[in-house]
């Protein structure tokens, strides 16, 4: 007998521990990893002003473990049964075909009437939680049904009063500014006796009748900014706009907030609708109605969902004082709060800043010791500079002074090549390095004036095309002896252009001086001239001896010479390239070399195309003997007589 009524106690409590386990449903959230998934149904569209706050109160309220689909019952364009329809199908479409939802969350009335009107089709047995409701009929028909809680929104009217009687002894007339005219709270009015007031409805009136009204208020005013925004010109204004416009034509009568979005516009702020923190007691409820707790216990049927929210900068316009404040307020623009928030970092620039203050003690001190040494410097530097001009100009001079004597000895090979009475080969070789001798006194002065300085351009129009090709035709017969084929091209004919003749020409001929020496008989030498809008791209290459990559990189300093060895095959000083690079810079245009050994060297020159003098005629052509002369000169170190 007494085991038979052990064995009927065990069932009874076995059966008694499955039946609450049935019937309860309680989630233990705290004892699974497992995130939620919740469906929040918003009365309006993701752009409303208060949805990120919402969403974001929820997220934390869940403590961030869920699963959030959200769907926009936008109630300010849909109003029609066929509207709610499509809705009502597009809710049951994501219920059955998403994983179940442990729970809905309705944000404002609207998403609330809808969540009851289809609770027990759509939601039967899911936990509802509701924020940002108003409607009293809504709240009391919200509780006839199970499992359903939430947050009621409350203006904190009377909180606001009170700070206004606080902060504002002189105020005496109250205005209640909204777009409709359904919000007077006559049992608060009733209490406070002590104030007279009125309401602004902005549907009634345009937005310049508005502005007129705001600005006859008498410093003895306050208002308290409920919900305006729609006007009768059938303009709406955002919170945020309302709040500018009251702030700018109200003078300087006190503005306090029910929502805290207008604050930091001009008003002082007060105590606020706090929609974040709506989200979050909603997102609480939530874990409570999954936990078994009962629906009515958990009701937030007060404003304890409000903050009291300030204006630093709107506050010290009032002379009201941070410790007249109620608890726990927050001020924003507040000095002090940004310091202590970002109190690490301006610790850290505290520290950087002692740490460069060190440092600057420490330049400072070496820039005094190295001080005295700066005027020794900047004078031996003057001395330097002044004695590189002398050593210039003594060159210059010198140079000068030899080529007199050189043109005399040309001038007497002139007389017997007439005569012809002295063997031409060797007056060949005399007229030879008679020229090489010019090139050098030449090429020396150059250098000269480009070190001081000295050198200027001296521009005409020419034919470019003909003159560059009157240059390759001057060379043939060096080609010629060498067996060298050249090849003459360019993209346009007869194009004038404004350069300095000489200088450009000294340029091609070197250029080409130095395709001939580098090349080995048999060899091709092709000169292309390429036009575009702005420039002029001459390309001289050659398929000789090439140029590593060390020396590459120096051939446009002076007095360098790839070549440089006592038996080197070409002569030459290495100052060419160096006044080529200096005249083409002249022109305000680049010089460009590639290379590689044995395949051969591409000298690139871009000359900007310089606008034509339109008021200057002055045209210069090439006359045959002088070319002839100056290509000898330029080419003396290349000897083609027997």
């Amino acid at each position: 007998m007494g085991k038979i009524k052990k064995v009927i106690y065990a069932v009874i409590i076995l059966f008694i521990v499955v039946l609450t386990t049935m019937e309860s449903k309680t989630y233990d959230v705290s004892a699974t990893n497992k995130k939620l998934n919740i469906l929040f149904i918003s009365s309006y569209d993701f752009n409303f002003i208060s949805f990120d706050d919402q969403i974001a109160g929820i997220k934390d309220g869940l403590n961030n473990n869920v699963n959030l689909r959200v769907e926009y019952l936008d109630s300010e364009l849909i109003r029609s049964e066929k509207s709610i329809e499509n809705f009502y199908n597009i809710i049951k479409y994501t219920i059955e075909n998403y994983d179940r939802f442990d729970a809905i969350i309705t944000g404002d009335d609207e998403a609330l009437e809808f969540a009851l009107k289809y609770r027990d089709d759509l939601f039967k047995g899911i936990p509802i939680s509701f924020l940002g409701v108003e409607k009293l009929d809504l709240l009391e028909k919200a509780f006839e049904y199970d499992m359903v809680s939430g947050v009621r929104e409350m203006e904190s009217i009377s909180e606001n009063l009170e700070l206004i009687k606080c902060n504002h002894p002189n105020v005496k007339n109250i205005v209640f500014v909204n777009d409709a005219g359904d919000k007077f709270y006559p049992d608060i009015v009733k209490e406070y006796s002590n104030f007279d007031f009125s309401v602004i409805t902005t549907k009634d009136i345009s937005q310049e009748e508005f502005k007129d009204i705001l600005s006859e208020f008498k410093d003895n005013t306050a208002i308290i900014s409920l919900y305006p925004g729609k006007f009768k010109d059938g303009k709406t204004l955002s919170y945020l706009e309302v709040n500018k416009v009251i702030t700018e034509y109200a003078n300087d009568v006190p503005i306090y907030n029910i929502l805290e979005y207008g604050i930091g516009t001009g008003s002082i702020g007060g105590k606020v609708v706090d929609h974040y923190k709506q989200g979050e007691m909603a997102g609480r409820i939530v874990l409570k109605l999954l936990q078994g707790e009962e629906p009515l216990s958990i009701f937030i049927d007060n404003d304890n969902a409000n903050s009291y929210v300030f204006d630093y900068d709107v506050l010290r316009k009032y002379n009201i004082s941070k410790k007249n404040l109620p608890k726990d307020s927050v001020v924003i623009n507040d000095p002090s709060d940004i310091i202590e928030q970002y109190k690490f970092e301006i610790s850290i620039v505290i520290e950087f800043i002692v740490f460069l203050i060190f440092i600057v003690f420490i330049l400072i001190k070496y820039i005094l010791s190295k001080r005295k040494y700066e005027k020794k410097i900047v004078k031996a530097m003057k001395e330097a500079e002044e004695g590189n001009k002398i050593k210039s100009h003594f060159i210059a001079n010198i140079s000068h002074e030899v080529r007199t004597p050189v043109n005399v000895i040309l001038s007497a090979i002139k007389l017997l090549e007439i005569n012809k009475t002295t063997d031409l080969n060797k007056l060949a070789i005399i007229k030879s390095n008679c020229f090489r001798l010019v090139r050098l006194i030449n090429n020396v002065i150059d250098v000269g004036k480009v070190e001081l300085g000295d050198i200027k351009l001296n521009l005409v129009h020419i034919n470019i095309v003909n003159f560059i090709e009157s240059l390759v035709n001057s060379i043939l017969p060096y080609a010629e002896h060498k067996k060298l084929s050249v090849i003459f091209d360019t993209n346009e004919e007869d194009v004038i252009m404004r350069v300095d003749a000489n200088k450009i020409e000294r340029t091609i001929l070197n250029l080409l001086s130095n395709a001939i020496k580098f090349s080995n008989e048999g060899g091709v030498i092709t000169v292309n001239l390429e036009f575009t809008e702005d420039l002029l791209r001459v390309v001289i290459e050659d398929n000789g001896i090439g140029i590593n990559s060390e020396d590459k990189e120096k051939i446009f300093d002076k007095f360098v010479q790839v070549d440089n060895s006592l038996t080197r095959n070409n002569e030459g000083c290495g100052i060419g390239l160096t006044i080529a690079k200096s005249f083409v810079e002249l022109h305000k245009g680049v010089i460009k070399v590639t290379s590689e050994i044995n395949k051969g060297t591409k000298f690139i020159i871009e000359l900007p195309r310089f606008e034509l003098d339109k008021e200057s005629d002055e045209f210069i052509e090439l006359k045959a003997n002088k070319l002839k002369q100056k290509t000898e000169i330029e080419f003396s170190d290349i000897y083609i007589y027997s």
